[in-house]
């Protein structure tokens, strides 16, 4: 009995209940118009959205604090030895 199907359906119930929305990506495209707003599948982190999510939380905030908020927040995400565990060897 595969139990996929019954699963998925109850996440999509629980993140609608949250207020959350939910998009699959299985067909993604990307770039500035792409189904997650990222360039590559690569880009692990979706920056768009935690930009835009910071300046909705800090309204008050101008845009170089969020900026340098975006990078203190990324800055070791992006670090090639931070992915180097993520390498099947």
């Amino acid at each position: 009995m595969h139990r996929e199907p019954a699963c998925r359906a109850a996440r999509h119930r629980l993140f609608a209940e949250l207020g959350w929305t939910t998009v699959s990506a299985l067909e993604e495209t990307f770039g500035g118009t792409g189904t997650l707003l990222r360039e590559t599948r690569g880009e692990v982190l979706l920056v768009s959205r935690l930009r835009a999510a910071l300046e909705r939380l800090n309204p008050a905030l101008p845009p170089e604090a969020i900026t340098a908020a975006v990078g203190g927040l990324t800055r070791n995400l992006l670090l090639p030895s931070v992915l180097s565990g993520q390498v099947a060897v």
